[in-house]
């Protein structure tokens, strides 16, 4: 069982350390205006809509960029659109044009990193890749810092190799899971791992692996139904043989359930019914997009 997983340990690093740096440009309130307007284009208050699948989501940040070349906070500026829409893309290579990682999903807005690199980002490269507890994340340059990274710790840290077959030849059950507002960890890179163990065992996958991605979900936490077992899904997997086509998930306000709904196996995502209450997980449904 692994929630939100750093697997593909050098280039997350990398990324956030490049994604703190783009997000310089952006403050606080520029990204709350902007988290603001993609609720108000892909999200609705009962909490349905194409941020069940933040990829169905398309809104372009230009539609806040401000009519003159005033700074204020309610608009963004010509470099805020900018970063904006590097930070939705993610790095990539400045030769090859190909990307080292994916960006962040619309919804994410609130947790990016304004306010400079987590802890995470800044000690790995700081400590184990430049071997200097002086360095300032500041020099940090994607091109020099991602081969001394790889040449030092991708045969190490990196587990992405998508063969499972070894694991599921002992019986090996893996549940999956993530939220889709992960700013930590944006969470295409889990669902490129996915596909890519689909690609090696095919028909197979399925019996071995599941994803659970979490709509409204950050790294933990979220607006959406953040709360579930996924131990208890595993627990039956393995020793009843019951695979999980579906996990409870809650939302907990105080001491109060004020959202339940269930979880599907990617690619699926829940669907209501059509009737009953937004809040009871019977009432909705795992279907494909």
């Amino acid at each position: 069982m692994a929630g939100a997983p750093t697997n593909n340990w050098v280039r997350a690093m990398t990324a956030g350390l490049w994604s703190a740096q783009v997000a310089t440009a952006l403050t606080r309130p520029k990204i709350q205006l902007l988290n603001r307007a993609v609720l108000a284009a892909c999200d609705s208050v009962d909490q349905i809509g194409a941020l069940d699948d933040p990829r169905q989501c398309t809104y372009d940040p230009e539609g806040l960029r401000c009519p003159t070349n005033d700074d204020t906070d309610s608009c963004l500026t010509p470099p805020q659109v900018e970063a904006a829409k590097k930070l939705y893309a993610g790095p990539s290579d400045a030769q090859t044009g190909s990307p080292i990682y994916p960006g962040f999903e619309r919804g994410s807005e609130l947790g990016w990193p304004v306010d400079g690199p987590n802890g995470n980002w800044n000690t790995y490269f700081g400590l184990l890749v430049h071997e200097d507890a002086t360095w300032d994340w500041h020099d940090f340059e994607v091109a020099r810092d991602l081969v001394l990274a790889d040449q030092k710790h991708h045969g190490v840290l990196d587990a992405i190799d998508p063969n499972l077959q070894p694991f599921a030849s002992r019986g090996g059950k893996l549940i999956l899971y993530q939220g889709w507002n992960d700013s930590s960890l944006p969470p295409r890179n889990i669902i490129n791992y996915y596909d890519s163990v689909k690609k090696v065992l095919g028909a197979d996958a399925n019996r071995v692996v599941r994803l659970f991605m979490m709509p409204r979900v950050a790294h933990g936490l979220g607006r959406g139904p953040d709360q579930l077992n996924a131990l208890a899904a595993l627990e039956r997997w393995v020793e009843d043989g019951d695979a999980p086509d579906r996990i409870l998930a809650q939302h907990v306000t105080g001491t109060y359930v004020t959202m339940e709904r269930p979880l599907c196996p990617y690619p699926q995502v829940t669907q209501w019914k059509g009737t009953g209450s937004l809040n009871d997980a019977a009432n909705f449904e795992c279907a494909l997009r």
